[in-house]
């Protein structure tokens, strides 16, 4: 990414020395408009440069919030993780001797390591036990409290929210990526094309054509 954003500069600042260069010499501007770089093409250059401008300052800045969201998906991941970890240990005892409550909380076998089929097992830990008043009653005398529960399934929620906004910071970046790339391949066959052109119109004046490079 690092590598690509400063090559990305290092054309930018090419095409603004070219446009500055043109449009601050007359003679180069007159040669230049024999061969079709008129002043109306020089501003849609310049027109087609600002664009890219905007998408590369983009695509830095929707790349920079899918990883501000990566961040704080894994913060809350690991403390959803955590807090149900110890629920489901404190759930087990307390349910011990109610094979159908254990059942009900899906808390025979081992746990799921998918993150989908995770955040589904803990949905129906913290729902299931929250809609049961005779499961809610047994985990209470083992502390495990329906405020704790509440906040055990608040917490799952705020985890899969966060899941959710890295798939649409990811689809933006993508998205934004493939304008940028598009528009500064543009912005660099039209200075190649140009370059060219003046190569010819100033073949007699080699020192303004050097200005341009």
């Amino acid at each position: 990414m690092a590598r690509k954003n400063k090559s990305i500069e290092q054309l930018f600042h090419k095409i603004q020395i070219l446009v500055d260069n043109i449009e601050a010499n007359d003679a180069i501007k007159a040669a230049l408009a024999t061969r079709g770089i008129t002043a109306e093409r020089v501003t849609a250059f310049k027109e087609q440069f600002n664009v890219g401008k905007v998408q590369y300052e983009t695509q830095i800045s929707n790349y920079s919030g899918k990883k501000g969201f990566s961040l704080q998906f894994r913060e809350k991941l690991n403390q959803t993780r955590k807090t149900y970890s110890d629920d489901v240990e404190i759930a087990r005892i307390a349910l011990e001797d109610s094979p159908e409550f254990l059942e009900l909380l899906d808390l025979y076998g081992s746990r799921d390591v998918t993150l989908a089929g995770g955040f589904a097992q803990m949905g129906r830990f913290y729902q299931n036990a929250l809609d049961n008043a005779d499961v809610k009653t047994k985990l209470a005398a083992f502390g495990l409290t329906e405020v704790q529960l509440q906040a055990g399934l608040t917490n799952l929620n705020a985890a899969i929210t966060a899941n959710s906004k890295i798939h649409d910071a990811a689809g933006d970046a993508e998205q934004s990526t493939q304008k940028r790339n598009a528009v500064v391949a543009a912005l660099g066959k039209e200075r190649s094309r140009i370059l060219k052109i003046a190569g010819v119109a100033l073949k007699d004046q080699p020192e303004l054509l050097e200005k341009l490079k």
